[in-house]
């Protein structure tokens, strides 16, 4: 019963961002529940260890692979996050979830 109430939450969560947000925040509310599901802390950050593929995230989201590719850039840029091949890390979770929140 649990299991089921967290997949009608997270599903609820996906069909609130695909309809109602912007395609950066529906990139940061699929990078929020990776970092929710598969996130470590690590020194005070949050560590997706194997980021799916960009064309994987941008199915997630709803957008195109090129508009994942552009976000993740302009989220490093504001200093949010820092990608590593494959490992993303989130400096601030709290601040980045009430950002796009």
């Amino acid at each position: 019963m649990q299991e089921l109430s967290k997949r009608l939450r997270t599903a609820d969560m996906q069909i609130k961002s695909l309809s109602l947000k912007d395609a950066e925040g529906k990139v940061a509310t699929v990078i929020v529940q990776l970092a929710n599901d598969q996130g470590r802390i690590r020194q005070g950050a949050v560590e997706i260890e194997k980021l799916p593929l960009q064309q994987d995230l941008a199915n997630m989201a709803g957008t195109s692979r090129e508009t994942i590719s552009r976000t993740l850039h302009s989220f490093a840029k504001k200093g949010l996050i820092e990608l590593e091949g494959s490992k993303l890390r989130i400096f601030q979770f709290e601040k980045f979830k009430s950002m796009y929140a």
